[in-house]
């Protein structure tokens, strides 16, 4: 089952040519389709890339924050949802960018959270289900659970895409210094309450902070 998968820009080039990759590992008879990799060096680029969007029912488009807005991903969806067909479906995957930020035509599309394991085995699952040979639930968590930590990091490495709006990206120190002044305010926060308890809601922070001593006091860790 071939698997048309949409991407503009670096980052989300990236992350394609990552799922292309990766898809096959779990679901061996499905095939994604990257123009990036799949185009042969010569070939007429703009007829085979419509010629796969019109035979395609199934379709990935990958955003990131430096391609939300671009009116091409819109433009490939789109082309896929016209199919006509029970089976068609297009799914959105989104790296750095939460659900409520995608806007636009693209948000009547299943979002999928690339980093979030349990969002990202739905999309593996629905993936699974309208292929020609499903793997049976049992097998394909599996498979899943095998393949996982490899996508995980491969992800983890990829560099993160500059906001498009002008904003800096905040530094880990200066997300940490957020999260100590928030702690710091909390109403109805018991007294004593250390800036740490409220690691556990900052996985990224977390993990920067995770060296294998404990993380009792945020405040001597800035200075």
């Amino acid at each position: 089952m071939q698997v048309f998968v949409s991407w503009s820009g670096e980052h989300s080039g990236r992350l394609a040519t990552l799922l292309r990759l990766w898809l096959p590992l779990v679901i061996p008879n499905i095939k994604p389709w990257v123009s990036d990799d799949d185009i042969a060096k010569g070939a007429p680029w703009r007829e085979r890339l419509f010629a796969k969007l019109r035979d395609t029912e199934q379709g990935i488009v990958c955003i990131t924050r430096e391609n939300i807005n671009e009116p091409w991903l819109n433009f490939e969806a789109g082309s896929l949802a016209k199919a006509v067909s029970e089976r068609t479906n297009v799914w959105t995957v989104l790296l750095g960018v939460k659900k409520s930020e995608v806007t636009g035509p693209l948000a009547s599309f299943q979002a999928t959270a690339v980093q979030d394991r349990e969002d990202f085995a739905k999309l593996v699952t629905a993936l699974n289900e309208v292929t020609d040979d499903p793997h049976p639930p049992d097998r394909l968590q599996q498979v899943f659970d095998k393949w996982w930590p490899d996508l995980e990091a491969q992800i983890e490495q990829l560099p993160r895409p500059l906001p498009t709006d002008g904003e800096p990206v905040r530094t880990d120190r200066e997300l940490l210094e957020e999260i100590l002044t928030l702690v710091r305010t909390l109403p109805q926060a018991p007294s004593g309450l250390a800036a740490s308890d409220a690691l556990p809601l900052f996985p990224r922070v977390s993990a920067v902070l995770d060296d294998g001593q404990p993380a009792r006091n945020i405040d001597q860790r800035l200075r």
